[in-house]
C-alpha cells in the first residue's frame, strides 16, 4: 500500500477514536468548572434563595453628611435584604449547629475588620468565633458612634472620629447581634459569634462553602436578618440549598 495513503488512514482512525471517547463522557453543566462538579468530601456548599414578592426597602439620603453624600450621591439603600437577580441572597450566615464533637475550639487571633465608609458599615454581616477580636474603623470625615446591642453578650458603645479604630470581643455564642450608629440611624450591621469554626456568610453570588469538616451528617442553620432561621440536615460532600419564603 502506498505509504502516503497508509498514513492518512492511520490518522483518520486515531481521530475517530478520540471523537468516540469524547462522546462517551457525561456532559458537565454548561459553564461548570471541574471544581464546581466535584464536591470536596470535607465540605458542605450551597446557595441561599428567596421565594416571594420583591421586598420593599427603605432609601436614605446622605445629604446630612457632605463627605458621605459625595461617596454615595444616589443615597443609601437599606441592606436588610440583598437579593440578586437569580433569587439568591447575600449576607446570610450559614453555620454547623449540630453534629460536631462536644469540644472547645481554639479562638483565631486574626482580627475581623468593619469599616465605616460613606456612612455605611462594610461588611454588613460578619461571623467570628467567641473572643475573636473585631475592629471598627472610621474612614469617613464624619464622626460615628458604634453601638452593639447584644442580648447575651455585654453592650458595647463607643464614639469614633475620622481615622480612629476600636477593638472589641464577644465571649459568648450569639446570633444576629445588631450594631447601629447612634448618629446616623440608617447605619446598621450584624455580628454573629460562633463556638465552632464551621461557618460562612453568603457572598455577592449568594453561595457559601463550609470546609474542613470531619465526614458525617450535620445540621446546618441559615440566619437572615429579616427572614429569620432555617435548618437542614446534610452530609459532607453534599450541596445544600435553602430557600427563605417572603
Amino acid at each position: 500500500m502506498n505509504q502516503r495513503i497508509l498514513a492518512v488512514l492511520v490518522a483518520f482512525g486515531a481521530a475517530s477514536a478520540f471523537v468516540l471517547a469524547q462522546a462517551a463522557k457525561p456532559d458537565a453543566p454548561a459553564g461548570a468548572s471541574k471544581a464546581a462538579v466535584a464536591m470536596a468530601a470535607d465540605s458542605i456548599a450551597g446557595k441561599i434563595l428567596y421565594s416571594g414578592p420583591p421586598p420593599v426597602l427603605k432609601h436614605h439620603s446622605a445629604n446630612s453628611e457632605p463627605d458621605c453624600e459625595k461617596k454615595r450621591p444616589d443615597g443609601i439603600m437599606s441592606q436588610e435584604v440583598a437579593l440578586n437577580s437569580d433569587h439568591t441572597l447575600q449576607n446570610v450566615l450559614v453555620y454547623v449547629k449540630e453534629g460536631l464533637p462536644n469540644k472547645q475550639y481554639p479562638t483565631p487571633s486574626a482580627i475581623v475588620k468593619v469599616d465605616q465608609n460613606g456612612c455605611m458599615f462594610i461588611p454588613h454581616v460578619i461571623a467570628v468565633m467567641v473572643n475573636q477580636p473585631v475592629q471598627f474603623m472610621d474612614s469617613d470625615v464624619a464622626s460615628h458612634n458604634v453601638h452593639a446591642m447584644p442580648g447575651v453578650n455585654r453592650d458595647w458603645n463607643v464614639a469614633q472620629d475620622r481615622g480612629s479604630s476600636e477593638i472589641t470581643k464577644f465571649p459568648k455564642f450569639e446570633i444576629g447581634i445588631p450594631v447601629r450608629c447612634n448618629i446616623h440611624r440608617w447605619m446598621q450591621m450584624y455580628i454573629n459569634v460562633l463556638s465552632n469554626p464551621y461557618y460562612a456568610v453568603t457572598g455577592k453570588d449568594g453561595t457559601f462553602v463550609i470546609k474542613g469538616l470531619p465526614p458525617g451528617e450535620y445540621t446546618i442553620e441559615a440566619w437572615q436578618e429579616k427572614f429569620g432561621r432555617q435548618t437542614m440536615k446534610v452530609k459532607t460532600g453534599s450541596r445544600a440549598n435553602i430557600t427563605f419564603k417572603g
